[in-house]
């Protein structure tokens, strides 16, 4: 454990201190403080939130949380940010994450949105971080004030503080965020009207009250036709707001069907792997709750991966089943932690290499 990585969380109950933190309180702190922690590792790594619309898996494989209850129970939580197999020394990123991190916290604090925002220069990153630093410090801490704080005891942010500096961060921020308009590669939704003398179309997006409508060309107007009663997907500029939430399409380049089947894994090895295992299950693959963006998931080799589009979903795919051969499968063994190990065996016992 090293000073630069730690969070040190302690809570202050207004009542009696009975040396213990009921897990509806500390739960959402931690979860907070994780997320945040990720988002800035993805600000780090220079990508870009929006092209995956969830936290990326590399980075939440990387760097995550760890925390070590008291044996005999306190209202002070340690917990460090680390690397792989619980070695944080030598990962010049992960000081960099960690301090970022605790900076956002105290920019928020002090609802001072030029330290924020030059701590996190990219808007499409606001409002995820607001939501992270309002879930770690917001209600429902039952009758406890959290604050976070250095190894040394030194306070970094205070809930109370915290809660009315994300108000003035948010005041402040929204105007910025709104110059520079969110723009997401595609939007699902069923369709509302059909308009075939202007060649316009409305789409009803769930959980919207308010249809989007947008025209189409020649080569769309069979398929649109042919799914009335499905959900189908626009390509194009959709202009969202800082919730990547859809408000307008702006230009359309490609109208489809929305295709939820399971990805067969034939489709996504790379060229010089063949299945040992005929029987390999698929990927499965389904919407989120809002049907904007795609899931997909493989339990046994830790697949979990998002994307707008089955396009992409299909290039994310066959990029990560690479990346696991190349560096877990051909890994020497001395190199893999015990978990890591497990998944070269997997792999090896399911596909080889062969010369095409």
């Amino acid at each position: 454990m090293t000073d630069e990585t730690y969070f040190g969380l302690r809570f202050r109950p207004s009542g009696r201190d009975t040396h213990s933190v009921t897990v509806e309180t500390l739960i959402p702190a931690l979860e907070g403080l994780q997320r945040t922690a990720r988002l800035v590792a993805m600000m780090d790594s220079d990508l870009e939130v929006g092209a995956h619309g969830r936290i990326d898996r590399e980075i939440k494989k990387r760097f995550r949380l760890r925390w070590t209850p008291s044996s005999k129970g306190s209202l002070h939580q340690p917990v460090v940010l680390e690397g792989p197999d619980g070695n944080n020394f030598g990962f010049d990123s992960l000081r960099r994450v960690s301090s970022v991190t605790k900076w956002l916290m105290s920019a928020a604090a002090k609802g001072d949105d030029c330290e924020f925002e030059r701590h996190a220069p990219k808007s499409a990153y606001w409002p995820h971080l607001l939501s992270s630093l309002g879930k770690t410090f917001g209600k429902g801490r039952g009758r406890c004030d959290l604050s976070i704080e250095e190894m040394e005891g030194t306070e970094i942010a205070r809930g109370e503080s915290v809660s009315k500096g994300l108000a003035l961060l948010r005041k402040s921020l929204r105007g910025r965020e709104e110059s520079e308009p969110f723009i997401l590669p595609a939007v699902t939704g069923y369709l509302g009207k059909i308009d075939l003398r202007k060649s316009e179309i409305s789409l009803v997006v769930p959980g919207r009250e308010r249809q989007l409508i947008c025209g189409y060309s020649n080569k769309h107007e069979t398929l649109i036709i042919d799914n009335r009663k499905d959900l189908i997907q626009i390509e194009g500029d959709i202009v969202a707001n800082g919730e990547e939430v859809p408000q307008r399409i702006a230009e359309v380049s490609r109208i489809q069907a929305v295709n939820t089947e399971d990805i067969d894994m034939v489709e996504i090895l790379p060229k010089n792997l063949e299945i040992l295992n005929v029987k390999m299950p698929s990927v499965e693959v389904f919407l989120s709750e809002d049907k904007q963006v795609f899931h997909a998931e493989y339990e046994a080799f830790d697949i979990c991966q998002v994307a707008y589009t089955r396009a992409e979903m299909l290039n994310i795919l066959k990029s990560e089943m690479e990346i696991l051969w190349m560096e877990y499968a051909l890994e020497d063994d001395e190199k893999l932690s015990p978990c890591a190990r497990v998944l070269k065996r997997k792999l090896k016992r399911s596909f080889r290499e062969v010369v095409r």
